[in-house]
């Protein structure tokens, strides 16, 4: 991933955030994100297509949700945004889809100190990949005024060598994706 500008397509506000405040540091290279979700199957295929002819590259993200591994949810994003050419399948290529295990929740919370649990009365948490939109809900229930006052602190003091630890989704995202590309 040699590039001007890396593209990283989410699925929304909530992976915006957190790519920017913990991840897009880490890029030595322009980003800019591209909220998928809403948007219709050709529109995400087109801006695929447009970046593939530019010196730019992409990192498509999807949480795994209720599939049952990364090789499933990687058949159905690439299923789901396939195009057919001249009797060509063309679809995302593996190389370029990053698979959040289990959900963007997830990698907010692996980030989160056992110290910055305990002051917030909070169970500290050995492996956030479990953690799901409702979990992750339920732990700020009663302490933060909003999920996203919750998540806005969180980033405040999240602790990345932490957080690769607890998540091997977030590990595997830092070894594949900014290993190359990563100023440090």
């Amino acid at each position: 991933m040699d590039s001007n500008t890396i593209f990283i397509f989410v699925e929304g506000n909530d992976d915006e955030r957190f790519l920017k405040h913990i991840i897009e540091p880490r890029f030595k290279n322009k980003v800019k994100y591209i909220k998928y979700a809403q948007l219709k199957k050709k529109v995400v295929i087109n801006y695929i297509r447009t970046i593939q002819k530019s010196d730019d590259d992409f990192i498509f993200t999807a949480d795994l949700d209720e599939l049952p591994n990364v090789t499933a949810k990687i058949k159905w994003v690439r299923a789901k945004f396939e195009l057919y050419r001249d009797q060509k399948v063309i679809n995302i290529p593996k190389r370029n889809l990053a698979i959040v295990i289990m959900e963007i929740e997830s990698w907010y919370i692996a980030g989160m100190t056992d110290s910055f649990a305990l002051m917030n009365h909070i169970e500290p948490i050995r492996n956030s990949e479990w953690i799901s939109k409702e979990l992750f809900n339920n732990m700020f229930h009663g302490k933060f005024r909003s999920r996203i006052d919750f998540m806005q602190e969180l980033l405040k003091y999240y602790s990345y060598d932490t957080a690769l630890a607890k998540n091997k989704s977030l590990d595997y995202f830092d070894n594949t994706f900014l290993t190359e590309i990563v100023e440090y």
